[in-house]
């Protein structure tokens, strides 16, 4: 990895670059007169001072603006260099050459636009970070950035969260207006002080933190900047200090990470770090944050990887190198320092003064001279050249490359550069978010309307009635034209969703859908089969939906196979104890049969379980669709301003599934056990009597598969080498010695064909017309058995489906369709509250008991709460309940009003001052400032 990491051959010391080419275009675009401007100088509230012949060259040089480090441009959801030359397709950058206009003015604009953010509009403005090792020099390049000193010098990490500056240059402040988080401070002293407290606070808990101190200074010292000041990171693996150290890691990551909402990277990092010797020099800094953003990735998040490329890196402290001769020695050196990109070398602390002890006067004196201490220092190691024959390419490498104004002159143009480039779209992101601010207003007061304890129960009773009454027009299919066919689905669509929402597997004859098809086909132009066929594919809703699950159940049990019982499970199940003693028939069939059924009370609860999905399925979406209708648009927002009715009107909700739970449950308690009832009633006289075996048998044999001579014995996968006939041998003692009827055929010696076979049976499941006398025999009899139960089996499946369809029509589909009052009563009057006195009116018939003191110790003793239905809950109980503070309400209704106010008043300030701008129409501009 760390070869990874060394320079790439790209990265080698550059060569010093030529000025900026001006456009060719120029002369077309600026009239001479224009062209004789000079760019304004910066007010930097600074006075006039003598200059020696060294600072004039310099000056001389700096007026020359070369671009060795010059700007960003969006990519890849960062910025990127732009050197020495513009593409004809590139974005127009700010160039003082170019405009009569002053690089302040464009500072503001990006000073008034970051100002939005304090009325909660979001502009994607990106602004600065500084980052940084301890005693890296950072606090300082924070207070040369500043022109004030606005952080704290001392040994170690002072802070231990990130401070965001947003300076506002005021020539007419007689003294700095601070801020502190929105609280007033009285000078530089008090803004130190409550910092520090804020700070002393997550000190005591031994953490580093996210959250952003927000500093406002208003000032005629400081220049329209703003940035974020990170907590500076630890080196070393000290084990005591690991926590902090993993915390601050963190966090560096965390902010150079951090995105806009177009993508973008929210900051743009300044990474100060200290000069060393190139022998020396292992690149720790940047191969560190490497490090970071490489873990960063490594969990699949977007990470930075031209973090490099977007950073301006400071090279502090570099008055530690300074002194190197002849000149040629220290220009190389000064390359070797630029090598990862746009670069900055300065010597914020030229003499080395102890500003660990200064007062706040002090060190605000310090800040203002250390720009001339620096000037100070270059113009003596200049001067100490000489005539050195390298000494003007020196002269031209400092101006470009080095100072503190250069520093200042970089963050200026990056931020001209990052107005020029969002104006084109920053009239469209006010008007949207104006928008959103009267939307917001509009929520409020819908809120605040529908929060009226006097109107709000009114309201859900009319909301309750309307929506049974979409319900019932729902089924009828009436309503169904008006629902968003997204709720409209295939079988197929239907069944996975049933599955993905609920856990229910113990049916395991359920049919796949794709199986289904497939089986199905063999009807093709057959009737019910064929219809059902078609229907699959469909996309379905409300009542047919209904139908279709049914259908489809009547298919998947008709398929269902009788169990593979094995001879020695028969044998288990028969019963017999001794030798001389054998069971009966009868009771070995009934146990056989008993267990086989099983499976069909299995897909009772299977049917009831889905309907019971798909019910609740559609009363969301009619409660969906009758809110929209009652309160408007179904979007997140208009959602927002009712979710505190909508709380409350989901009781209506909730009631209404919990009935139908109680009424799935009824059926599944009625249905679910006929099976076991029909196989319990088993015996031969029974049989006899009521069995429709004959035909039904003969019309399997018939099929047109050519199912020949197919006896039940068979559903067991099994050949059978004889004929399987009831057996002739005679009982020892009694007993009526007629002749078995011979109900058993001819036995075909390949192995049967069970998917054949229940295919057959689904066909021929309504032809039975002719009762047949029932066999006897013993109870080891296992062919006989088999056969038998599977007759059995056969007759209580057909049945079943058609007497838990029935079931299902009376017991669930009725009160769905609303044929009588039951869910009616469940939504107005509660559900869990009416059980818990159907309860105790049972207790009080019982045991006679007071009514009165048992619902007093129900309510006092109660551990689980009852929910009231809405036309029992008094005024405050609907105010707690709905979760809305109408005072709050009308709080956020004035901030909101204060905040769409001030937006206004921007706009109409400033826009036509930016449409302007954003034309090229400088000449048009007023000659005042943007404020």
């Amino acid at each position: 990895m760390a070869e990874q990491e060394q320079p790439q051959p790209q990265a080698q010391p550059q060569p010093i670059p030529k000025p900026k080419p001006k456009p060719k275009t120029q002369p077309k675009k600026q009239p001479k007169k224009e062209q004789k401007q000079q760019p304004k100088p910066a007010k930097a509230g600074k006075k006039e001072e003598a200059k020696s012949e060294d600072e004039l060259k310099v000056d001389e040089l700096k007026n020359e603006e070369p671009a060795l480090n010059g700007g960003y441009s969006m990519s890849n959801g960062g910025y990127s260099h732009r050197y020495d030359h513009f593409d004809d397709d590139e974005d127009v950058k700010y160039d003082d050459s170019q405009s009569q206009w002053s690089k302040s003015d464009y500072t503001k604009i990006y000073t008034a636009l970051k100002d939005l953010e304090e009325i909660n509009v979001k502009v994607s403005i990106p602004e600065f970070v500084f980052i940084g090792f301890q005693s890296s020099g950072k606090t300082s390049a924070v207070s040369q950035a500043a022109k004030l000193a606005v952080g704290v010098m001392k040994h170690g990490t002072a802070s231990r969260c990130p401070t965001r500056f947003k300076l506002i240059s005021n020539p007419e402040a007689k003294k700095p207006i601070i801020t502190v988080n929105g609280e007033s401070c009285g000078d530089e002293a008090d803004l130190t002080n409550k910092t520090l407290e804020i700070t002393k606070q997550y000190e005591k808990q031994d953490k580093f933190v996210k959250d952003i101190i927000e500093v406002r200074i208003e000032s005629n010292q400081v220049p329209d900047l703003t940035f974020v000041d990170l907590p500076g990171l630890i080196r070393g693996s000290n084990s005591e200090f690991a926590a902090a150290k993993q915390q601050l890691d963190d966090l560096t990551t965390h902010y150079l990470h951090v995105t806009n909402d177009d993508e973008s990277w929210r900051y743009m990092p300044i990474l100060v770090r200290e000069p060393v010797d190139k022998e020396h020099d292992e690149d720790f800094e940047v191969k560190y944050i490497d490090s970071l953003v490489k873990k960063y990735g490594k969990s699949g998040r977007k990470q930075r990887n031209n973090w490099r490329t977007d950073t301006l890196f400071i090279v502090n402290k570099f008055d530690k190198q300074i002194i190197r001769s002849p000149a040629s020695n220290l220009i190389e050196y000064m390359r070797y320092c630029i090598r990862y990109g746009q670069t900055v070398l300065t010597m914020m602390n030229a003499n080395n003064r102890n500003t660990a002890n200064m007062g706040k006067e002090q060190l605000n004196e310090f800040v203002l001279k250390v720009e001339r201490i620096e000037e100070e220092k270059w113009a003596r190691t200049l001067d100490d050249f000489g005539d050195d024959v390298d000494l003007n390419e020196l002269q031209k490498l400092k101006a470009e490359i080095c100072g503190i104004p250069k520093m200042r002159q970089i963050l200026e143009n990056e931020m001209c550069d990052i107005v020029t480039r969002i104006l084109p779209q920053i009239e469209k992101q006010l008007d949207e978010a104006e928008k959103m601010k009267e939307a917001k207003l509009r929520r409020i007061r819908k809120q605040m309307e529908l929060s009226d304890p006097s109107k709000l129960k009114s309201k859900c009773n009319k909301f309750g009635n309307t929506f049974m009454a979409n319900l019932r027009h729902f089924y009828s299919g009436r309503l169904v034209p008006k629902i968003d066919v997204k709720y409209r689905k295939s079988w197929r669509q239907e069944i996975t969703d049933f599955h993905a929402i609920t856990s229910f597997s113990d049916w395991k004859y359920e049919i796949p859908p794709s199986k289904l098809q497939s089986l199905l086909a063999e009807f093709k132009d057959r009737g019910e089969p064929s219809k059902l066929s078609d229907k699959l594919t469909m996309n379905l809703i409300a009542s047919i939906a209904i139908n279709r699950i049914v259908d489809v159940w009547k298919a998947m049990v008709s398929f269902m196979h009788f169990p593979d019982y094995k001879d020695e499970d028969i044998l288990n199940i028969c019963g017999a104890y001794d030798c001389t003693v054998q069971s009966n028939l009868w009771n070995s069939v009934r146990n056989v049969v008993l267990d086989a059924v099983t499976h069909l009370v299995d897909a009772a609860k299977f049917l009831s379980e889905i309907m019971r999905w798909k019910l609740k399925e559609n009363a969301d979406t009619i409660f969906e669709y009758t809110l929209t209708d009652q309160f408007g648009s179904s979007t997140v927002d208009d959602k927002q301003s009712i979710k505190g009715v909508v709380y409350l009107l989901q009781t209506i909700l909730n009631d209404y599934k919990a009935s139908i739970d109680n009424i799935v449950d009824e059926f599944i308690e009625v249905a679910g056990p006929f099976p076991l009832r029909q196989a319990q009633i088993l015996d031969q006289k029974f049989a006899s009597d009521v069995i429709n075996i004959g035909l039904l048998i003969g019309k399997i044999s018939d099929n047109k598969n050519n199912i020949n001579n197919i006896s039940p014995s068979q559903s067991q996968s099994k050949p059978v080498k004889q004929q399987a006939k009831a057996p002739s041998k005679q009982p020892k003692k009694g007993g009526n010695e007629q002749k078995q009827p011979e109900l058993m055929m001819d036995v075909d010696e390949k192995e049967y064909n069970e998917r054949r076979f229940d295919v057959a049976f689904y066909e021929a499941i309504y032809g039975q017309k002719k009762a047949h006398t029932a066999p006897t025999g013993t109870g080891e009899d296992i062919d006989l058995i088999r056969n038998i139960s599977f007759q059995w089996f056969t007759m209580i499946k057909q049945m079943a489906i058609r007497d838990i369809a029935q079931k299902l029509s009376n017991l669930v589909m009725a009160p769905i369709k609303q044929h009588d009052e039951k869910l009616t009563n469940a939504i107005h009057c509660g559900v869990k509250g009416t059980q818990v006195m159907n309860l105790i009116n049972k207790l009080v018939d019982k045991t006679g008991i007071d009514q009165t003191e048992l619902e007093s110790l129900i309510e006092s003793k109660s551990t689980i709460p009852i929910t009231k239905p809405i036309n029992d809950l008094n005024n405050d109980e609907l105010k707690e309940f709905c979760g809305i503070d109408r005072d709050d309400l009308k709080k956020q209704k004035e901030e909101t009003i204060i905040e769409l106010n001030k937006l206004k008043k921007w706009k109409e300030k400033q826009l036509s001052k930016i449409r302007l701008i954003k034309n090229g129409k400088f000449d048009q501009l007023e000659e005042d400032n943007i404020e």
